[in-house]
């Protein structure tokens, strides 16, 4: 896993939770993209960057809170 250019962009590839994601950095300067790529893992590592799948299921109770707190957050 790890850092990789595609026509002058940086892309990252990881894995969270069994599963291997590529995605764009959106950065040009291989700098910039490592330290995105760092946060992205330490995210990944404490939990807090899980992704869902295109067309996977959400449960009721997932989007009821989502909703709660986009809804009703506190201003």
């Amino acid at each position: 896993m790890g850092l990789y250019i595609r026509d002058g962009i940086w892309w990252m590839s990881y894995t969270s939770e069994r599963r291997r994601f590529r995605e764009t950095t959106g950065q040009k300067s291989k700098k910039r993209a490592e330290a995105l790529y760092h946060k992205v893992i330490v995210e990944v590592n404490e939990g807090k960057g899980k992704k869902r799948l295109p067309g996977e299921v959400r449960t009721f109770a997932e989007l009821a809170a989502k909703y709660e707190a986009e809804v009703f957050r506190e201003s």
